[in-house]
């Protein structure tokens, strides 16, 4: 909570009140018991995600429109992959966008980026996405890759964002 506050704080110094904010939860937000405690197990995912809440104003899914452009934030429901939850939000605001506008571009914002996309979504010597991308359901996939007007937003960035691997230009687009 104290470092929400600080942020917020260092928001409100320094960037113009006019600017609209968003954002979603990564994988420090979770660390309150320390790495690697199973949330999962207690009532942490609901009063972290909370913590998120209050300290932002910021909820855990939101689209945020501008000028006629979606910006979609997705929060997992762990430190790392747990995505589904945010499925059938995305799903609905994502379908939204493309009928208002099939030309403009659609932002979705999610700490980690879909599996075998940018550089660190794949362990390059086992090809597992385990614990290094969401695990989106194959729907939720075949959603994305015919979407190609989606620009996906990855913040879990442990590569030099000059590196060519950090862009993905498929179907759709992702940006580590």
């Amino acid at each position: 909570p104290e470092q929400y506050s600080r942020y917020m704080e260092i928001q409100r110094d320094f960037v113009s009140p006019d600017t609209c904010f968003t954002g979603c939860m990564g994988n420090h937000e979770w660390y309150l018991w320390g790495w690697g405690c199973n949330i999962l197990a207690n009532h942490a995912t609901q009063q972290l995600q909370e913590l998120f809440t209050q300290g932002t104003g910021l909820a855990v899914e939101s689209d945020t429109e501008i000028n006629g452009f979606h910006i979609l934030c997705a929060s997992p429901d762990n430190e790392l992959v747990y995505y589904r939850k945010r499925e059938p939000f995305l799903t609905r605001h994502i379908q939204r966008a493309q009928a208002g506008d099939p030309q403009k571009p659609i932002f979705l914002v999610c700490h980690m980026g879909p599996r075998d996309t940018v550089i660190g979504t794949t362990d390059p010597e086992t090809g597992s996405s385990d614990f290094l991308a969401p695990d989106w359901s194959p729907e939720f996939l075949s959603l994305m890759e015919n979407t190609p007007q989606l620009i996906y937003i990855a913040g879990h960035t442990h590569a030099d964002i000059a590196d060519p691997r950090s862009i993905y230009q498929k179907n759709y687009t992702v940006v580590n």
